[in-house]
């Protein structure tokens, strides 16, 4: 079924996954011996995030520094410089950097929460209905080009949220 060339390409991409994990948790605990709290990896404008605008700036200059020569040269752009053609690529990117940070930011989190012991408790059905409800409305409120009206959507899936017990 699978040839010997396929193979050999999927044990090379376990091979960089594993490797992608271990230095992550490197990351992790570099992190921790730095005494950087999880809300320093939140954007400053979100709430409870420790992040000033400079430690921002700089933990998404180094994610950048990672990316390619030519992703960077793509992202350094002004925006008004970017071809039409790349723009797509180039929200591409720019969504990768919370990506990262994002996943960081949680694995730093659950790591805290571990050290201080805390267990989280399982996330009842309600629980995951309401989250995706929130999803939803998030998901709503940024885009603009939406077939139906959105004030009306959102005021039924807020009903529909509080009806949940």
């Amino acid at each position: 079924m699978f040839t010997a060339a396929t193979l050999t390409a999927v044990t090379a991409a376990s091979k960089a996954t594993v490797a992608g994990i271990k230095t992550e948790r490197r990351l992790i605990d570099t992190f921790r011996a730095d005494n950087v709290a999880a809300s320093a990896l939140l954007s400053p404008k979100t709430e409870g995030s420790t992040a000033t605008d400079e430690s921002w700036k700089a933990i998404r200059g180094a994610v950048v520094a990672g990316f390619d020569a030519s992703v960077q040269k793509l992202l350094a752009l002004p925006t008004d410089a970017v071809r039409d053609t790349d723009k797509p690529t180039r929200r591409y990117w720019h969504q990768q950097i919370g990506s990262i940070i994002g996943r960081w930011q949680r694995a730093l989190a659950k790591d805290e929460a571990a050290r201080a012991g805390v267990v989280k408790n399982a996330t009842s059905p309600v629980e995951k209905l309401r989250d995706a409800f929130t999803a939803i409305e998030r998901a709503v409120q940024k885009e603009t080009a939406w077939g139906f009206d959105v004030d009306d959507f959102l005021r039924d899936l807020r009903a529909l949220n509080k009806r949940i017990c």
